[in-house]
């Protein structure tokens, strides 16, 4: 019997599903590409078709450092504008945050409104995540105070925002119904980056972060303690803090170290000596945040807590 046959066979059969695997690998790419290229960075997508086998979809837990950003009084500002207005607002808005968060390796999650959410650290691992997310939230705030002057030309009036940073474990993977489902991360980590941005505006801050993230961050960025706090629907306190850049600490120098002081003092439950602090620093560096400490020191004056003091504040309100 002539072996030419069975060869021709095997021939064939191999071109076959070699042409059928490069196929499907292709057609993975392309729908990797297609999903993820609004998402994240082109070097992250491009990772990401060379070796798919880093993308898990199916959920897992892994350490997230998560950012929500808002619009500060967005309601308002929408009943002065059009609709299209709006929306050409919030295009010219979104457009620089999202690359900037995109371009420090950074997904973005969704916008919820007026609202950003992204991560870090998923789908792939980003080693230095802490650092990034908040490199990207100051590189945020720069780009709204360049944003501003277009919007005060075209508009007549600036755009505020409060961000918000937690790190923490979260489950991230697709999430939904059966047809309808993103990619997207879940856990009380997520609940609680949410509370802290929506205290920026209690404390008239741009930024708070999580404790968790100060401690992991390494770069060049410099934090300022604002309080202990209890958020609401959560048991445990968690220090939050404020986020400077370096000219920013080095130009506020004098109101920093006396802010700290005043700060000891308060946590230390000298009312009294607190309360002078802040006045000084509310006739010196009038902001929303001296004006919240020096109520609150004048409150503990008049009534001193019971027990220990343990410097909590609870928060009631999202």
């Amino acid at each position: 019997v002539s072996p030419l046959c069975p060869l021709l066979v095997l021939a064939a059969n191999f071109a076959v599903l070699t042409f059928l695997k490069f196929w499907r690998e292709e057609r993975q790419k392309r729908f990797l590409h297609g999903a993820f290229s609004h998402y994240l960075a082109p070097a992250v997508v491009s990772r990401l078709a060379a070796n798919p086998a880093l993308l898990t979809l199916t959920g897992e837990e892994r350490e997230i450092t998560i950012l929500f950003s808002d619009v500060r009084g967005f309601t308002s500002i929408s009943e002065h504008l059009t609709p299209t207005q709006v929306a050409t607002l919030l295009q010219r808005y979104f457009t620089p945050m999202t690359g900037i968060i995109t371009d420090h390796l950074g997904t973005l999650d969704k916008y919820i409104g007026d609202a950003i959410m992204a991560f870090w650290n998923a789908p792939l691992p980003v080693s230095d995540h802490q650092d990034r997310a908040v490199h990207s939230a100051l590189a945020m705030q720069e780009e709204l105070g360049r944003l501003n002057g277009e919007f005060r030309e075209t508009y007549g009036f600036a755009v505020k925002a409060g961000i918000g940073l937690h790190c923490g474990m979260v489950r991230v993977g697709n999430f939904g119904s059966k047809d309808l489902f993103n990619y997207t991360v879940i856990g009380d980590a997520v609940n609680l980056c949410s509370r802290l941005e929506g205290l920026t505006k209690f404390y008239g801050l741009r930024l708070l972060v999580s404790d968790a993230v100060r401690r992991r961050v390494s770069n060049d960025a410099f934090f300022q303690e604002i309080d202990l706090v209890r958020v609401k629907g959560k048991q445990e306190p968690i220090t939050i803090h404020t986020v400077l850049s370096a000219p920013e600490w080095s130009d506020r120098g004098a109101e920093l170290d006396l802010s700290g002081e005043a700060r000891e003092l308060y946590k230390a439950g000298r009312f009294a000596a607190a309360l002078r602090a802040y006045e000084e620093l509310m006739r010196r560096y009038p902001c929303r945040l001296y004006e919240v400490f020096a109520q609150r020191a004048a409150a503990l004056c008049r009534n001193a807590p019971a027990g220990d003091w343990d410097g909590v504040f609870e928060h009631t309100d999202k």
